[in-house]
C-alpha cells in the first residue's frame, strides 16, 4: 500500500479547516445533549425595517423582532425564553390613552403571508410568579400602503384572540387561541405597515383581571407563498432594476399591489413600477424566483397609467439562468418580442405581447432560478421621455410554473439547524436510519461550534469548535421536540472520536464520511487528518488515512461511544501515475436486500483537485476483510483498488448515492452532489445500476450563498429516507474563507436544505 498525504487545498474541510486555525479546544460544556428548534416554512422570513409603540418600561419594543430570547433564526417553531429582559412590556398608567398601538414597517410592499405570535412569557424571578396575564389578548390588525389610509384585516379566525403563554423557559409560538394555536393568515395581501391595536382594559386587552400592562415577546413575518403546480403562479422572492434613475417601487411588479383576482391590474400609478434612464444605458429587470423552476410562461401587464401609456415597455429581450450571471436569451414563438400597449382603462388583463392574440412569452418548459427583462436601445418603450431621459414603466409580470422538475430552498430544515445555543452549526451533515421501532435518524458532522449565539447581532460568542458530533432525530419530519445532539463534554478527550490506530499520529484527528448499520452496529469510515506545516498558510492539513469506526447500538438506537473499535484500513493510496490518491467511504449505499452488497464510493482526488467518483462493495459480513472487497474497473468486479474506474467526473469529496423508490428518479440510482466541489451548483446523475454507467451531470440549482463575499458552499448530498413522498432532500455546506467570517455570522456555518420535486399536471 503506497500512502501519499494529500494537502487540503482541495476543500474536504477546507469548511471547518480555516477557522480551526483561530480556535482553541478547551472547553467543558454542559448538558451534552439538547433539544432545539425548528421551521416549517412556506415562505421566506420578512425582516421588520421599523417598529414602534407608544412608550415601554424599559423592555423596548424591538425586542419582539431582534430575536433576543428566541431559540434560533427566523424561524416559526423556534421557543422563547421567560426572561422579561428578552421581551417588551409597557404600563398604561393614563387611563385616558384608550388603546396600545404597534406599527410594524416592512420598508416595502411585501405579500404577506403568515405572522405568528409569542405572546408575553414574563416570569418573575424575585417572586417567583408568572405574568403571562401582561400577553396581548384582543386585538385589532390594521394595514396600510401608504401609513395613511388603514383598513382592518378581517380574514380566517377573526376576531382575533392571542393565545396567553405558559411561562415556561422555552415557549412555543402561541398565536391565536385556538386547539392549534393557528398563525394568523393574510394570503398574499399586499402590505408594507401593520398595526397591532389593544384595549386599554384588563381581561380584554390583555389578560389580567386588574392590571393595565401589557407586552409581546417576539413577532416574526413571512412572505406569501403558494404550493407551485403546472399551470399555476411562482411567486418571485425578490425584483432588481439595474441602470435606472429614480426607479420606483419594482417589487410592485410581484406583490399583487393594483392585482385584482391575479387576472386585472388597476391603473393608478402608485401600483406600478417605472423608471427613467439616459439614452443608451443598459437596463434590466431581473427577477429571482426562489427556487428552480420549469417555466411555462411569463404574463405582462404593461404600464397603465391613463395618459401615461407610453412610458410601457416596447421592445425587450428576456433572459434566463440558474445562476444569475450565466444568461441564456429566450428565442421562442413571438421572436423578437413586442410587448402591447396597454389603454389606461380602470382595470385591464395581461397586455402580453403585440399580436393578434395577446400572447404571453412561452418559456417551452425552460428550467430558470433567474429571469431577466432587457428592453432594447432603440424603441425600448412606447416613446415617453422626460427632460432627454427616456421613462420605462410596467404593472405587473407573472410566470407560470410547467411540468417538470423543481427545486425549492427547505426551509424547515435549514431552521431545525439554526440554534442560537449548544450547537450552533456544523460541517459535514450526513444522516442515515438506525433501523429503531421508532425509525430513529442519525447525523454524523464533523468540525462544529458548541456555546452561544447573539440573537441580534447573528455573531458566535466562543469559539469552541469540536472535531466531531452527532444528533438524533426520532422520525423523519424536522420536529424540534425530537431532536437532540450529542457531543462530548470530557475534559480530556472533547471529541466523540479520537483516532487511536496504530497508523495515527499524536495529534491527528477524524473528519466523518458516512456509515451504515449492520444489525445493531454502526459503521463508520472517518479520514484521518495530520497538520502538514509544508501546506498553504491557510491549509495546512493532509489526509493521511481512512479508519473504519465500529460501535454497537443501544436498544434505544443510541450509538455507546465508550465501546467504538478503531481499525486501520487501505482505502487511502496514491494514485499510480502519482498524480494524486484514491480514498473509499464517502458515501454508503445498502443493497443487501437486492443483491446481499453493500455498495461503499469513494474519489479519485487529483491534484489539480478535480474528483471523480469511484465504486467499491462487499457483503455486510466482510466490512472489516478487506481481501473480500471488490472494485469497479469499468467492466468487472476486480479486487485491485487502483483499478476503480471513473463513474462520474468532476463530483464533490461529499456525496451521496441512493436507490430511488418514488419522485421523478424512481427506478434509478442516483448521485447527488456538489458539482465540481466548489462551483454553487447542485448536480444529479443516474444509473440503472450501483455501478454505472451515470448519466451526464444534470445541474439542478445553484444555492444563493454562492453569490455572497467571502462564502463557499460544497458537499451536496441527499437524505432519501428524510424525504417526503416523491420528493428529495439534498444538503450542502455554507463557510466563510474570510479570516473570522465564520465567528462574525453564525448562519454561515450551517447546513442549509433543499428539496426536488416533480411538478406535475393538476386534472
Amino acid at each position: 500500500m503506497r500512502l501519499q498525504r494529500k494537502k487540503l487545498i482541495t476543500s474536504l474541510v477546507i469548511c471547518a479547516l480555516i477557522v480551526t486555525m483561530v480556535l482553541l479546544f478547551v472547553f467543558v460544556y454542559q448538558p451534552s445533549k439538547q433539544n432545539i428548534a425548528t421551521s416549517h416554512a412556506y415562505g421566506t422570513y420578512i425582516p421588520v425595517e421599523y417598529i414602534e409603540a407608544p412608550f415601554d418600561d424599559g423592555f423596548d419594543i424591538a425586542h419582539i423582532i431582534n430575536g433576543l430570547g428566541m431559540s434560533g433564526t427566523e424561524g416559526k417553531h423556534h421557543t422563547h425564553s421567560n426572561t422579561e429582559e428578552d421581551m417588551w412590556r409597557l404600563t398604561l398608567r393614563d387611563q385616558d390613552i384608550e388603546a396600545i398601538e404597534i406599527v410594524f414597517d416592512f420598508g416595502r410592499i411585501v405579500p404577506l403571508g403568515e405572522m405568528w405570535i409569542w405572546n408575553y412569557n414574563g416570569f418573575n424571578e424575585d417572586t417567583g410568579e408568572l405574568e403571562t396575564d401582561f400577553g396581548l389578548k384582543n386585538i385589532k390588525i390594521l394595514y396600510s400602503t401608504d401609513n395613511e389610509q388603514w383598513e382592518e384585516w378581517q380574514g380566517a379566525g377573526y376576531p382575533f384572540r392571542l393565545a396567553k403563554a405558559d411561562g415556561s423557559d422555552q415557549v412555543y409560538a402561541t398565536n391565536l387561541d385556538y386547539e392549534d394555536h393557528t398563525p394568523i393568515h393574510f394570503q398574499g395581501e399586499p402590505i408594507r405597515y401593520l398595526k397591532i391595536v389593544a384595549n386599554n382594559k384588563p381581561g380584554d386587552g390583555n389578560w389580567s383581571e386588574s392590571d393595565h400592562v401589557y407586552g409581546l415577546s417576539e413577532v416574526r413575518f413571512y412572505q406569501h407563498a403558494n404550493q407551485v403546480v403546472a399551470n399555476d403562479e411562482i411567486i418571485p422572492i425578490s425584483v432588481e432594476s439595474s441602470g435606472f434613475i429614480n426607479a420606483m417601487n419594482p417589487e410592485n411588479l410581484i406583490n399583487g399591489f393594483g392585482m385584482n383576482d391575479s387576472k386585472y391590474h388597476d391603473n393608478d400609478p402608485d401600483t406600478m413600477w417605472f423608471g427613467k434612464t439616459k439614452k443608451d444605458e443598459d437596463v434590466s429587470l431581473t427577477f429571482n424566483l426562489g427556487g428552480a423552476y420549469p417555466i411555462k410562461e411569463m404574463r405582462v401587464w404593461n404600464y397603465h397609467e391613463q395618459g401615461h401609456e407610453d412610458r410601457g415597455l416596447k421592445n425587450i429581450q428576456v433572459f434566463h439562468s440558474l445562476d444569475g450571471e450565466n444568461w441564456v436569451e429566450l428565442i421562442g414563438d413571438g421572436y423578437p418580442y413586442q410587448l402591447s400597449k396597454a389603454d389606461g382603462d380602470m382595470e385591464h388583463a395581461a397586455t402580453n405581447l403585440k399580436d393578434e392574440a395577446n400572447s404571453p412569452i412561452d418559456f417551452a418548459s425552460e428550467r430558470a432560478q433567474y429571469i431577466k427583462i432587457v428592453p432594447q436601445q432603440e424603441e425600448g418603450n412606447w416613446g415617453a421621455a422626460r427632460d432627454q431621459d427616456i421613462v420605462y414603466g410596467l404593472s405587473a409580470i407573472q410566470f407560470i410554473a410547467a411540468p417538470g422538475i423543481a427545486v425549492e430552498p427547505a426551509y424547515e430544515w435549514d431552521e431545525l439547524f439554526s440554534s442560537y445555543n449548544g450547537w450552533t452549526g456544523a460541517d459535514g451533515t450526513y444522516s442515515l436510519p438506525l433501523h429503531t421501532s421508532e425509525d430513529h435518524q442519525l447525523f454524523l458532522f464533523s468540525d462544529t461550534y458548541i456555546g452561544n449565539v447573539h440573537p441580534v447581532s447573528r455573531q458566535r460568542l466562543q469559539a469552541n469548535m469540536l472535531n466531531n458530533t452527532l444528533a438524533i432525530l426520532q422520525g423523519t419530519e424536522p420536529d424540534p421536540e425530537k431532536l437532540a445532539f450529542i457531543w462530548s463534554a470530557n475534559i480530556s478527550d472533547t471529541n466523540l472520536f479520537t483516532p487511536k490506530t496504530p497508523n495515527s499520529e499524536s495529534g491527528s484527528w477524524y473528519w466523518l464520511q458516512d456509515g451504515v448499520v449492520i444489525e445493531d452496529t454502526l459503521y463508520m469510515f472517518p479520514i484521518l487528518m495530520v497538520n502538514d506545516l509544508e501546506g498553504d498558510a491557510n491549509f495546512q492539513f493532509a489526509i493521511d488515512g481512512v479508519t473504519l469506526i465500529s460501535l454497537p447500538l443501544s436498544e434505544e438506537g443510541e450509538p455507546i461511544i465508550e465501546e467504538q473499535e478503531q481499525i486501520d484500513t487501505p482505502l487511502f493510496q496514491s494514485l499510480d501515475d502519482e498524480d494524486g490518491n484514491m480514498l473509499f467511504g464517502t458515501t454508503v449505499l445498502d443493497q443487501t436486500d437486492v443483491d446481499g452488497h453493500l455498495y461503499i464510493y469513494g474519489y479519485k482526488d487529483f491534484t489539480s483537485g478535480q474528483k471523480d467518483l469511484v465504486a467499491a462493495r462487499t457483503k455486510p459480513e466482510h466490512i472489516d476483510n478487506f481481501e473480500q472487497w471488490e472494485y469497479w474497473n469499468g467492466d468487472t468486479w476486480t479486487d485491485n483498488m487502483l483499478d476503480a474506474t471513473t463513474l462520474i467526473n468532476n463530483v464533490s469529496p461529499e456525496l451521496s448515492v441512493h436507490y430511488s423508490e418514488t419522485g421523478p428518479y424512481e427506478g434509478k440510482y442516483v448521485a447527488a452532489y456538489s458539482h465540481d466541489t466548489l462551483s454553487g451548483y447542485i448536480a444529479i446523475s443516474v444509473s440503472d445500476q450501483p455501478q454505472g454507467p451515470f448519466s451526464e451531470p444534470e445541474l439542478l440549482y445553484f444555492v444563493p450563498e454562492a453569490h455572497e463575499d467571502d462564502v463557499i458552499t460544497y458537499n451536496a448530498k441527499a437524505h432519501p429516507q428524510l424525504s417526503a413522498p416523491g420528493e428529495l432532500l439534498i444538503s450542502y455546506n455554507v463557510n466563510s474563507v474570510a479570516a473570522n467570517g465564520n465567528m462574525a455570522n453564525a448562519d454561515i456555518y450551517r447546513p442549509r436544505w433543499v428539496k426536488v420535486k416533480e411538478i406535475k399536471e393538476v386534472n
